[in-house]
This record gives C-alpha cells, structure tokens and sequence, in this order.
C-alpha cells in the first residue's frame, strides 16, 4: 500500500513538472523586456455591445448615442428583411462593426453561413468585411464547419463572462441578453457585470434588440431602456483606464493576434532599440493587422523617445519608465529611437486677425536653427477650440521624429470699433424731441453725444434730441 502512495505521489510531481515547463515555454516566446497587453492600453476587462437585426432604432439613438462617449458597436443584419442599408453603410464608414445575423432569420442559421456574409459584403463596405456571426434566437447549428470557414467568432446567448484567454469554442462566444426578456435590464445591471469582468480581467459581451419606445421594425423582442445603456457607457467613460469598449470583431482579432504574437528585441544601439511583433495566423477570412498595445522598458537616461514601424510614426507614451504603443503584427520593424529636445523657432502666417465671423487657423513654420522642420515628420500642430470671436489663441507645436519638446505662440484676433445709428437722417417739428440709438461694437469706450448747432436743435448725454428752430443740424 505504500508502494502505491508513493508511486502516485510521484506521478503527481511528473505531472506538474509537466505543466509548470509547459507553461513557462509559452511565456519565454515573448521577449523578456517587452509585454504584449492582454487588452487595448493595458485595461483590465473588454467589453462588446451588439445589437441584432438592424433596428430602424440602431440608426436613430444607439450609434448616435455611442458616438457622443466616443465608443463603437456591433451591429449584426439580417440581409433579407430590407434593412436601411445606405444608413448602416454610414455607421460603417463611422468605425462600427456591421456582422451578419443571417440571411432569412431561420431557426439555427445552419446554411446560411455564406450567402448571408456574401450578401451582406455586397451592400456594406468595411475595413474587416463581414467577419463574425450572431446566431438566430442564439441558436447554434449541430456542424459549425460553415461558421469557422466564414467568421473569425459567432455569438450565441449562454450568459457569461470570458476569461482572458479568450472562449474555449470561437464558433460559441456567450452573451448576456438585455432588455424585457433578458438578465441584463438596467444601468446597475450593466455595470455590476462589467466590475465583475474587470475581476477577472475577462471580456463581457451584451446582446440586445430593439430600444424601448423606439422604432425598432423587426428588432421589438426584448427591447431596452436607452438609458440603462447610456448609464453604462457613462460608467465606462469613467473608468476608461479600466474598462476598452470596442466592437465584438476587434476584441476577438485582438485576443486571437496576442496569443498567438511573439515580440522580440532584434537590436540594440546606443540611441535606438529594434523590435519584431509577428504571428502567423492570417488566413483567407481576416488578415489579423489589428494593433496590440506592446510597453517596453527604456535604456537609462532615455527621457523622451519616439517610435516608429515601417514609415509610419506611432503614438508613444512614457509610463514609469517603459515607452507604450500600439503596433501592427507583421507591420514591420518597430524601432524605438532615442530623442534629442531642441528648441524650435516657431513663426505664424499671420499674428493679428481682423474678426469677420470665420474660423482663423494660421500656417506655422518651424525652424531648428536654419532647418526648416517637416509636418507631420518632426511635429505636429493643435489649435484652440474657436478661433472665431475676438480674442487670444493658442498654437502648439509638439515636436516627434528625431525631436522632442513642444513649443506655444499666439495670434489674435481683433474687432475694430463700429459705430451705428438706428436713423440717418429725420424731420423734427419744433418743440418736439426724438431719441437716437447708437450701437457700438468692437469697443469698450462710452458714446458721447453733440450737436453742430445748438440754436436749431440740442443733444443730451442718452442721445435725446429737442429740435428749437427750422433748420439743418447733425
């Protein structure tokens, strides 16, 4: 008997040797100075709003609505129920996700995997195409072959929240159900799940129809409070630091491209760092090119770099000592320069305008020493919001590329002084008086009154005239 403890025991430790080396050769295919981010900026939790049929409603509040936060959504169409397809194709354009939901609503969508995806990518063009799938009434076919040949993920309806490492079946990610029918029906209900995502560092997706109250054609089961999700995006607004909000498509090329991505350091210089971020899993559905938030630490001394992939300057951050930026598997080298601060020579076009009702936006020009500095190479330019009314605004220049720093100058914009009255000329009959009205613009100075005769006709300090004899006066 206590052969056989020992033995188990033993297969026990074999075991976990096992697991313990499995594991840590997955970890050592990452570079051990750079870090791929489970999710987007380094969050804690992913979240994906769809919505199913092409309600009339989508058009009108929800896109609207999710553009206001700054978010977008999924929108999945049923291709032969006519939906508003130039509208769709506008939400498209505007960076929301358009899927399919089938082509004629049958019970399990099962054949029709392909005419639907066929139909839907000739009416709306998109920069992924039609890449993932909700099931009808959340109802998955018995043979999902058709499925993993057409979409990278299909969404069905068993309420839970995905782990990080992504649904152990692509063709199956769950959902919860919002609205009337579903688990998910208020603001508290939408958040409360999305703080027990950010628990375990997993991805939630919502599904929902029609919007209550609304005009929701062939999407009215289950509909939902629209203020139960703009309570939840305001939530999430919040807590952006925590919570990446983005389409069902993006979450899951983003969770496929990190698992199966390697970055590793491939040179090292005294003022720059190479880097590789590749994957080998594009294939004839999607091409998987959708950027993975990478942080890398940077050599002492290093205060200020830029980085670049290819010829394309990425948007770079300094964060308790490691550079974080978004690039491209397979875009290219990622190369981390070290960058030199100078003090640029900043002139305006112009630095004085005359206020006609329009926007001013003068040209800069910039200069370090007699070079003169490209845009959108070397720097970039912001302006002050307005720029109509009188006033002073601000330019700054932030320098990229091989510079660092930033510079800000000013122009203004003036209003000259104007002067009207509400008459130019009138009678008036002697003994009688008659008030003008003056209106001064583009001045803070006092109107003040006289008259060039004041036997014919006096002025008092409001511009109230007592006419005393015939005669012409100003």
């Amino acid at each position: 008997m206590k052969k056989i403890k020992i033995l188990s025991s033993l297969m026990s430790i074999i075991i976990m040797l096992a697991v313990i080396t499995s594991f840590s050769s997955a970890v050592s295919a990452l570079d051990d100075d750079a870090e791929i981010a489970t999710w987007k900026g380094f969050r804690k939790a992913a979240v994906s709003f769809t919505f199913d049929m092409g309600a009339p409603s989508h058009i009108s509040t929800v896109a609207p609505l999710f553009d206001e936060y700054g978010y977008k959504a999924s929108f999945y169409l049923v291709a032969d129920l006519s939906p508003d397809w130039k509208n769709f194709q506008k939400l498209a354009d505007n960076g929301h996700e358009i899927g399919s939901n089938s082509k004629t609503y049958p019970a399990d969508m099962s054949g029709e995997e392909k005419s639907s995806k066929e139909a839907i990518e000739k009416k709306i063009s998109s920069k992924y195409g039609c890449i993932t799938l909700a099931y009808p009434n959340g109802n998955v076919p018995a043979d999902t072959s058709a499925v993993k040949a057409n979409y990278i993920a299909a969404r069905t309806r068993t309420g839970s929240v995905i782990v990080h490492k992504g649904p152990s079946d692509w063709t199956r990610v769950p959902s919860y159900l919002t609205g009337a029918e579903g688990t998910i029906k208020t603001s508290n209900d939408f958040v409360q799940k999305i703080q027990s995502t950010v628990n375990i560092n997993g991805w939630v997706v919502f599904d929902s129809y029609g919007i209550s109250q609304q005009n929701n054609g062939p999407a009215s089961y289950s509909p939902t409070a629209l203020n139960a999700i703009e309570g939840a995006l305001s939530w999430t607004k919040d807590n952006d630091k925590d919570v990446w909000v983005a389409p069902l498509c993006e979450v899951a090329m983003y969770l496929k491209e990190r698992k199966a991505s390697k970055i590793v350091k491939t040179k090292e210089g005294q003022s720059s760092v190479t880097y590789s971020l590749t994957h080998e899993i594009a294939d004839d559905i999607c091409r998987y090119d959708y950027p993975l938030s990478i942080r890398c630490p940077l050599p002492t001394g290093w205060n200020d770099v830029y980085v670049t992939q290819g010829k394309n300057v990425l948007d770079s951050k300094i964060v308790n000592g490691m550079v974080w930026f978004d690039a491209v598997p397979n875009g290219g080298d990622i190369v981390v320069d070290k960058a030199g601060a100078i003090d640029p020579t900043v002139k305006l076009s112009q630095d004085v305008f005359e206020y006609d009702g329009t926007v001013k936006t003068p040209s800069v020009t910039v200069k370090n020493g007699n070079t003169v500095l490209k845009k959108g190479t070397d720097y970039t330019v912001t302006y002050d919001d307005g720029r109509i009314e009188p006033g002073t605004y601000n330019v700054k220049v932030t320098l990229i590329g091989s510079f660092s720093g930033s510079k800000t100058v000013s122009f203004t914009i003036k209003k000259s002084a104007s002067l009207k009255l509400d008459k130019t000329s009138a009678s008036v009959v002697c003994g009688n008086t008659l008030t003008l009205k003056a209106a001064l613009t583009g001045s803070a100075d006092a109107v003040s009154w006289k008259s060039s005769d004041t036997k014919t006709a006096t002025v008092d300090s409001k511009g109230k005239i007592t006419a005393k004899m015939a005669g012409k006066v100003t």
